[in-house]
């Protein structure tokens, strides 16, 4: 399977491309599961969505068996019926999605737990990308992660107001 690398535009303060294969793409707040649906067209080595409702798991592990598409090369999407803030964090290199799934109390419990991930073997990298960033506070103030990208979306029609933002943290 042929390594599709991931990329940043040039002035978003990436690191540039990485290798999904290297990684563990993890949706934290998973709902329906669409974004591991799109993850799934990119050879992640795990790809795991974490849900707390069991409605919207049992949809998403329903959504991830039905789905085809010509350019999905990842076919096992596994769903976690459970809290984020207490879900084991698999070993190796993460990419953690969250589309702003928490209010700040279970925002500082995931954050807590990826800290503790983090002490325990701290030679992993992790990236953070935090779609729509309500509790982007928190992150920033976390003295184990860096922003290392923050990008806001905007239409011709309303090009005053964002229609979307995005933030990118690594660990350090």
């Amino acid at each position: 399977m042929q390594t599709r690398p991931l990329r940043g535009r040039r002035d978003d303060g990436c690191a540039g491309a990485i290798a999904p294969a290297r990684y563990a793409f993890i949706d934290l707040g998973s709902g329906k599961g669409k974004a591991l649906l799109l993850a799934s067209h990119h050879p992640f080595r795990r790809i795991i969505g974490v849900e707390y409702n069991p409605r919207l798991d049992a949809i998403a592990a329903a959504n991830a068996r039905i789905y085809r598409h010509p350019e999905r090369c990842m076919h096992r999407i596994e769903t976690v019926c459970g809290d984020a803030g207490a879900f084991e964090l698999p070993p190796g290199d993460l990419l953690i999605y969250l589309f702003n799934p928490f209010k700040a109390a279970i925002m500082e419990r995931v954050l807590a737990n990826l800290e503790s991930a983090l002490q325990a073997d701290g030679e992993r990298d992790v990236l953070v990308v935090y779609q729509n960033p309500t509790q982007r506070r928190l992150l920033d103030e976390a003295p184990f992660l860096e922003r290392v990208a923050y990008r806001e979306y905007r239409t011709r029609r309303l090009r005053k107001m964002p229609i979307g933002r995005v933030a990118v943290y690594r660990n350090h």
